[in-house]
């Protein structure tokens, strides 16, 4: 069987699946946090999920610092995707006092 007669009938069975990832982001500005992501509406999203997230960890590494709660979602859905995990986390956990 040709590969994409197998994409063809796993697509069928998997109608509801997204199609397509997007970097999700908070951005920092004085005492609020406004939720953004890229690529836009209007542009072709991501089509796979470890380039995704390869880029979120760039732009975690590069961005500014009040760009945080870094984050893979579904394009269609705007949901994150399972197993993933929040790069450059805020706020960061409190550690715990020392008596």
């Amino acid at each position: 069987m040709k590969l994409a007669t197998a994409m063809q009938i796993i697509d069928q069975s998997h109608p509801e699946s997204p199609k397509g990832f997007r970097v999700h982001f908070d951005r920092i500005e004085g005492s609020l946090r406004h939720g953004d992501f890229f690529p836009e509406r209007d542009e072709e999203p991501f089509d796979n999920q470890e380039a995704t997230w390869q880029m979120a960890q760039m732009f975690a590494r590069t961005a500014p610092k009040q760009y945080v709660n870094i984050y893979v979602i579904h394009a269609l859905d705007f949901t994150p995707v399972a197993g993933g995990q929040i790069l450059r986390q805020y706020p960061q956990p409190i550690p715990p006092r020392k008596p």
